[in-house]
C-alpha cells in the first residue's frame, strides 16, 4: 500500500512539470505564443510592452519586442515545462518554453533586453531572471538601448521634442515621477497628463522621459508678480471698522468703532 501511494505521489509531480513537445504557430505580443494542440501559452517570468490590448496604447518597444519573439520561435518545435500554476486568469497556459537548439525562450527575451522580469508572482527562476534584466539594462540591450533614442521605437511611442509642452507622459497614483507609455513603473496605475503640467514630479531614470525645456516653460511677465509680503494693505473703510476693545467674556466688542477712533461710543 505504502509502495502505492508513493508511486502516486511522484505520478502527479511529475504531470505537474510534464513537457509537451509541439510548433509554435504564431505570435500573439512579445510574451504570449500560441502553441498547437496546447492553445495560448503565457511564457512564465517576462513581461513584454503590451501591443495587443484594445483597452491600452501600443507601448514603447512593443512591436520589437513581439518581432523578436516571433523571429526565435514560430514554426520552431516548444518544449513546455510547467511551475505550480497551470494557469491565468485569462485561460491560458502558464509555462517555460525550450525550443529545438535549447534557448530557454522566457530567459532570451529577458537577457537580450525585450522584456521586463516579471517579479509580481514568484517563479522558480526569479532570482536569475533579475540578473538577466540588470545585465541587459546596465549594457542597454534591446528596449534598454533604445530609451531616449529614436532608433527602432514605433512611432506611436515615439517621444517628442522637449518643447513640446503639450506632448502626454504618465504619472502614478502615489509615485513623484512622470513616466513615458511601456515604462514598468506604470504597472499598476498611470494616469496621462501634459508634460508642461507634471509639476514637482521629476523625470523617471528608468525610462528617461523628455523634460521640458526652460525655453518651452510658461513664465510670468515682469513686474506681473507681487509678493504677498509687499503687498499695501487695504485701508478698512470707517464705516465697516469695529471697536477693538475686549468684553469681560473675553471676546471682541462687535459694535462699530466711532469715527477716526478704535473704539465705540460706550469704550
Amino acid at each position: 500500500m505504502r509502495r502505492i501511494i508513493a508511486d502516486a505521489i511522484l505520478l502527479s509531480l511529475a504531470v505537474a512539470t510534464a513537457a509537451f513537445a509541439q510548433p509554435i504557430t504564431r505570435v500573439v505580443d512579445g510574451d504570449t505564443i500560441h502553441v498547437e494542440g496546447v492553445g495560448s501559452v503565457r511564457l512564465i517570468g517576462v513581461d513584454t510592452p503590451e501591443a495587443v490590448d484594445p483597452r491600452k496604447p501600443v507601448e514603447f518597444f512593443a512591436k520589437e519586442s513581439s518581432e523578436f519573439t516571433r523571429r526565435l520561435s514560430v514554426g520552431k518545435i516548444a518544449r513546455l515545462e510547467f511551475d505550480f500554476q497551470r494557469k491565468d486568469k485569462y485561460d491560458r497556459t502558464l509555462a517555460y518554453v525550450y525550443l529545438p537548439d535549447g534557448t530557454f525562450l522566457n530567459a532570451e527575451i529577458v537577457k537580450q533586453g525585450y522584456g521586463h522580469a516579471y517579479t509580481q508572482y514568484p517563479f522558480k527562476y526569479l532570482d536569475q531572471f533579475r540578473g538577466y534584466e540588470r545585465e541587459a539594462r546596465e549594457l542597454g540591450r534591446g528596449l534598454w538601448g533604445a530609451q531616449g533614442t529614436d532608433s527602432a521605437v514605433p512611432l506611436l511611442a515615439r517621444p517628442s521634442t522637449a518643447e513640446d509642452g503639450d506632448q502626454i507622459v504618465y504619472i502614478t497614483k502615489s509615485g513623484t515621477k512622470y513616466h513615458v507609455a511601456g515604462c514598468r513603473s506604470l504597472a499598476r496605475s498611470q494616469v496621462p497628463i501634459a508634460l508642461k503640467n507634471v509639476g514637482s514630479h521629476g523625470p523617471c531614470s528608468i525610462c528617461k522621459p523628455p523634460v521640458l525645456s526652460k525655453a518651452a516653460t510658461p513664465t510670468a511677465a515682469p513686474n506681473q508678480v507681487v509678493e504677498a509680503s509687499k503687498a499695501p494693505p487695504k485701508p478698512a473703510s470707517a464705516s465697516s471698522a469695529r471697536c477693538q476693545a475686549t468684553t469681560k467674556r473675553g471676546t471682541q466688542c462687535s459694535r462699530q468703532a466711532q469715527s477716526g477712533r478704535n473704539y465705540c461710543w460706550q469704550h
